[in-house]
């Protein structure tokens, strides 16, 4: 069996090198991203949310936790990006679950924690 963990802190490395060839080879030819409540399905589809995450400079600033449950990897994280800076907000929590088949993404969903907007602008100190 895979060692899902580790290919996920590789598509994480390849994010954060703005890699595109290599995040994409990550994921199944039929993957969806569940992002913000859209949903990005096919490799097209999954090409644009990543060029579209790129352009606004999304970052995830720290990893808390990568944890395994069955075929699903959940990583906690805080993320930043131009686009939260224009709202006054340094950095996100955030909640990536990935969930695999074999040793391909079939199905990402990004979530944000939001408790209040002052923690959302001390998230970032």
């Amino acid at each position: 069996m895979a060692d899902l963990e580790a290919i996920v802190r590789d598509y994480l490395a390849a994010f954060e090198a703005r890699d595109l060839d290599k995040c994409l080879a990550f994921f199944a030819d039929d993957a969806t991203i569940d992002f913000q409540n859209v949903e990005y399905e096919g490799r097209d589809s999954i090409k644009e949310w990543h060029e579209e995450r790129f352009n606004a400079n999304l970052r995830l600033t720290k990893i808390d936790n990568v944890r395994l449950k069955g075929n699903t990897v959940i990583v906690d994280a805080v993320a930043s990006s131009d686009r939260l800076a224009a709202w006054k907000i340094n950095a996100l929590k955030s909640k990536i679950e990935a969930k695999f088949e074999g040793d391909k993404i079939q199905e990402v969903k990004l979530k944000a924690s939001i408790t209040s907007v002052f923690s959302m602008i001390r998230a970032g100190e």
